[in-house]
């Protein structure tokens, strides 16, 4: 089943290849296939600052042209204050599919596009951001004094051991969170840190498929540490 999704990845992305000017491949996906191949990630994201849903369109149709395969819409997002996202199953056949991600990404580049096999990439830096947004929250409001805040954060153990594997392998997440994001993301990373739910991540990361095998609690052992140096610095000890 996943070596049939891994193949028409690769089939997909040889066939965009060179005809995706303004997507970048983004998220786990691109974690694993372009940087660390530390997990198996059997969606494609692709993300674009200037989402328009007639390019996506014609994108998925001479898709469907060359594979001769059935894509269908799955679900799309929108409207006032939400991000529009535009998903689709590509069916490989009566057992496997592949989902693909269109999202709009309204976060300024941390560093540029990395082209790989006429593929646009997201940095390590921008991917390790995003990860941050997700399990923080990026819906940006204003608390009861006119501070900044974020909400709608999620809980998922991709995310949990992509922050992991970023952190011990390419930059320590309380650096990353001191370099590039501001106090409310901050407080919003403490804030998963004590919140999120420790049963159900520890579930997640057993059913993951990865390199090799995630051990739970030498991660929250490593995020302890991590966190633990943040508020540090936060306080100004």
């Amino acid at each position: 089943m996943m070596t049939k999704i891994i193949q028409y990845q690769d089939k997909v992305l040889k066939l965009l290849s060179g005809k995706m000017e303004g997507f970048y491949l983004a998220g786990g996906t691109a974690l694993s296939r372009v940087y660390f191949n530390h997990r198996l990630s059997l969606d494609l994201d692709f993300f674009t600052q200037n989402f328009n849903r007639d390019a996506i369109s014609d994108i998925v149709s001479n898709l469907k042209k060359v594979l001769k395969k059935e894509i269908k819409l799955a679900g799309q997002t929108g409207g006032k204050g939400k991000v529009r996202m535009v998903v689709y199953y590509l069916a490989i056949d009566k057992e496997n599919t592949l989902k693909m991600d269109f999202v709009e990404d309204g976060i300024k580049l941390i560093k540029p596009l990395k082209s790989v096999d006429g593929i646009d990439v997201l940095s390590k830096e921008d991917i390790y951001f995003r990860k941050i947004l997700a399990i923080a929250g990026f819906i940006e409001s204003l608390d009861v004094v006119g501070r900044k805040k974020f909400s709608g954060g999620r809980e998922e153990a991709k995310d949990f051991y992509d922050l992991y594997f970023l952190s011990h392998t390419f930059m320590s997440l309380s650096a990353f969170a001191r370099a590039y994001c501001d106090a409310s993301q901050r407080e919003g990373l403490i804030r998963w840190f004590r919140t999120y739910s420790r049963l159900d991540m520890k579930t997640g990361i057993m059913e993951l498929r990865a390199r090799t095998r995630p051990d739970y609690n030498q991660m929250e052992r490593h995020f302890k540490k991590e966190i633990d140096k943040l508020i540090e610095k936060e306080i100004g000890f």
